[in-house]
C-alpha cells in the first residue's frame, strides 16, 4: 500500500452548534496510519491489518529496522556511552531497531502532508470502538489542547495528569509523566518533526518509550486516555530476541529501583515532569 495521506473515518452524529460543526471538520482531517513491522513477523502484520481493515482505517506498512551486530559502532546516532551511564548496559539490537523504526515512521509523517499520524507497532490490538474513539480524541485535541504533541493510545498512568476533555465513556488527560509503551501513538506532525530533530541532536540513549517520556517531561504536551482504545496482542517479543552486543542472552538485566542507574534515569524525569505539572507549563 502506498504511503499517502488517507482519510481516517466518517463519524455520524447530530450537529447542534457551531462548535460541534468545527469538531466534525477536524475529524475529517487526513491522517497517516503506519504499521511498523519486521520482515520476519508476517503473522503480526496480518493480525493488526485485519483490525485496521475492520475499523475502516486505511493504512500502510513501514518496514522495521533491524540493525546488524556491529550497531554499537555503526549507528552514529546511538549514544552507547550515555546508555551505559543510565542503564549499566548497551541498548539491545531490538531496542535500537525499534527506536530507528519509529524515527523512520515520524520522518514519513513529516513528509506526508498530513496534519496528524497514527503509528502502530505490529503487536497492537485495536478494540472494537477504536476508530470512533480516535476520531473523538482528534476533535477534543483540536478544541481543548491545540498545542498537543503526542497521545499514547495503548497505556495510561494516574501519575501527574490533568483532565483535558471528556467524551463517550472516556477522558483525555494531559500526561505530564508520559506512559511507557509505544505500541499506538497519535502524533501531531509539527511536533513529530521537533522530536526527530531533538533525537538527532541528542542521540539515542534509551529505549524509545523511555526517551519519548524524557522529551515530554521537557514541557511538551503528551496526552493519554482513561480507557486506552488499543491493547497489546499476546505475541512473543521481537525486541528481547535480539540482544545487545555485550549481552549473550536476550534477557535485559533488571535494576533495583534504588540502584544508581535507576536514580540516574528517574530523578531528572520526576523533577521535570513534576515542575511542569505544578506550574501547568
Amino acid at each position: 500500500m502506498s504511503l499517502a495521506c488517507l482519510p481516517p473515518i466518517s463519524l455520524t452524529f447530530k450537529v447542534t452548534s457551531s462548535d460541534e460543526l468545527k469538531n466534525y471538520v477536524v475529524l475529517m482531517t487526513p491522517i497517516l496510519v503506519q504499521v511498523i513491522n519486521l520482515d520476519r513477523s508476517p503473522e503480526r502484520l496480518l493480525a493488526i491489518g485485519n483490525d485496521l481493515n475492520l475499523a475502516g482505517l486505511p493504512w500502510s506498512r513501514l518496514r522495521a529496522v533491524e540493525p546488524d551486530t556491529d550497531y554499537v559502532t555503526a549507528i552514529e546516532v546511538y549514544d552507547n556511552a550515555r546508555a551505559n551511564y543510565l542503564f549499566g548496559r548497551d541498548l539491545t539490537r531490538g531496542e535500537v531497531g525499534c527506536f530507528l523504526s519509529h524515527l523512520e515512521a515520524l520522518r514519513a509523517l513529516s513528509q506526508s502532508g498530513c496534519y496528524i499520524g497514527l503509528i502502530l507497532e505490529d503487536d497492537a490490538q485495536l478494540f472494537h470502538d477504536a476508530a470512533p474513539m480516535i476520531a473523538e480524541i482528534s476533535a477534543a485535541l483540536n478544541s481543548k489542547a491545540p498545542h498537543w504533541a503526542c497521545v499514547n493510545l495503548s497505556y495510561t498512568t494516574h501519575l501527574r495528569r490533568r483532565s483535558v476533555a471528556s467524551f463517550t465513556d472516556n477522558t483525555l488527560y494531559r500526561a505530564y509523566q508520559f506512559p511507557l509503551l509505544a505500541s499506538a501513538l497519535i502524533w501531531r506532525t509539527e511536533q513529530a518533526k521537533v522530536f526527530v530533530q531533538w533525537c538527532e541532536a541528542t542521540g539515542i540513549y534509551a529505549p524509545f518509550d523511555n526517551q519519548l517520556r524524557d522529551w515530554i517531561a521537557l514541557g511538551y504536551h503528551g496526552m493519554s486516555c482513561q480507557r486506552p482504545p488499543v491493547q497489546l496482542r499476546a505475541f512473543p517479543s521481537t525486541i528481547a530476541d535480539r540482544p545487545s552486543a555485550t549481552c549473550a542472552s536476550g534477557d535485559v538485566p533488571r535494576q533495583n529501583k534504588f540502584s544508581k542507574y535507576e536514580l540516574r534515569q528517574k530523578v531528572p524525569l520526576y523533577w521535570r515532569s513534576g515542575v511542569s505539572y505544578l506550574t501547568r507549563r
